[in-house]
Parts: C-alpha cells; structure tokens; sequence
C-alpha cells in the first residue's frame, strides 16, 4: 500500500516491500502501544498485570474493527468486499 501499485509487479524487489512493511509495522506497533500507554495513564488504571491485560485485549479488539471496518473501506475501497464483515461475506 505504502509503494503503490508498482509493487505488485512481478520484477519489483522482494527484499524492497518485506523492508517497508516491516519498518511500516514496527512504527505503527509503537505508535499504536504509546496511544495505549496513554490510555492506562488518563484512566488510572492499577498496573497489576490483570486489569492491563483485560484492557489490552479490548483495546486490540477495538483497534482491529477501527481499522477493518472503516479505515480500510474508507481509504482503500478495492479491499472493501473482502473485509466486510457486517454484510455477512
């Protein structure tokens, strides 16, 4: 997505997209892992591992469907019959 079309061709490198979805990955786990950090601040929420967890999990959660159904449809509309999720497909 990030190298456009181009990269599906056949004869584009390999090493070149692993190297970017890699890093892509890496940047937006941090970003997405501060924004949660951020969240356990605001909320006060006690630093034993359960109650961090129960919210990581709904976070991840929420996160996904963010991202699946309505980033995804709204910023890439090829993908959009094959994440539809609430039209049962």
């Amino acid at each position: 997505m990030l190298l456009g079309r181009q990269a599906l061709d056949p004869s584009y490198s390999f090493a070149t997209a692993v190297v970017v979805g890699l890093i892509f990955n890496i940047v937006l786990s941090g970003l997405f892992g501060l924004i949660f950090v951020f969240i356990l601040m605001v909320t006060n929420v006690p630093t034993a591992s359960g109650p961090v967890i129960a919210w990581g999990f709904f976070y991840g959660i929420a996160l996904w469907l963010v991202n699946f159904c309505i980033i995804v449809p709204a910023v890439f509309p090829q993908f959009s019959p094959t994440v539809s999720v609430s039209d049962g497909r």
